[in-house]
């Protein structure tokens, strides 16, 4: 079962997929997460955003970019436990002051979707940036803990690329470990300030990938590794 199989899922309207990768695994979707899978929240999601026109919108992260705006949609909408998320990077085109308190509106969000009584919603909300108060670690700062957090995760996705071009010769070793060790550090120092448990796995993750990237022979997987 590859990539194209859960993408002909997921257009399926109610479909559903997942890895399962052991015991524990299964236990966990079909026993404490049963109701969860089989029980849609909404059909024929739609969503986009837009910066406003004192942003920028500068890098996506885990959605598709359309144009100048994020752009996603799902057939249907399950609940999880699984604290996913996606994000977007958005920059003011004047510097912000965090000592300043006010809002500011960095984007808007659209976001259409059917019901399961099969009432279509349609709705708008903008997304604000709170200046005046601010999570920082080392260089990362937000207004929002959860916009924080993603924050930490970018830094995690800027890890893997820097391993990733290693392994595709594209940048030395050394240049990678020196991304990779920075955001280990910062989502080490994120975990244990906030006792986030969540972090702590991904902390642990980038410890282990700065383990393989300064081996004496790195280990990259071949090409076809993640096919199955």
């Amino acid at each position: 079962m590859g990539s194209e199989l859960l993408d002909a899922i997921a257009k399926v309207r109610g479909g559903h997929a997942f890895t399962l990768f052991d015991e524990e695994d299964v236990d966990r979707v079909f026993g404490r997460d049963f109701s969860l899978i089989t029980t849609p929240l909404a059909y024929d999601f739609v969503a986009d955003a837009e910066a406003a026109s004192d942003w920028t919108l500068i890098e996506p992260f885990a959605v598709p970019l359309d144009g100048d705006r994020i752009s996603l949609g799902a057939s249907a909408l399950f609940a999880s436990r699984n604290n996913g998320g996606i994000g977007a990077l958005f920059e003011p085109l004047e510097p912000l002051a965090f000592g300043e308190e006010r809002i500011s509106e960095a984007a808007v969000l659209r976001l259409a979707y059917t019901t399961p009584g099969n009432k279509r919603i349609e709705d708008r909300a903008p997304l604000e940036y709170q200046l005046g108060t601010a999570h920082q670690i080392d260089g990362v700062m937000a207004d929002d803990l959860g916009v924080f957090k993603m924050a930490i995760l970018r830094d995690e996705i800027l890890a893997l690329d820097a391993a990733a071009a290693m392994c595709e010769g594209g940048q030395s070793a050394e240049e990678a470990l020196t991304v990779v060790g920075a955001a280990q550090t910062r989502a080490s120092t994120a975990a244990m300030q906030l006792e986030d448990p969540g972090l702590e796995v991904e902390a642990q993750l980038l410890s282990d990938l700065a383990t393989l990237v300064e081996a004496p022979a790195p280990s990259c997987a071949p090409p076809d590794r993640y096919l199955y």
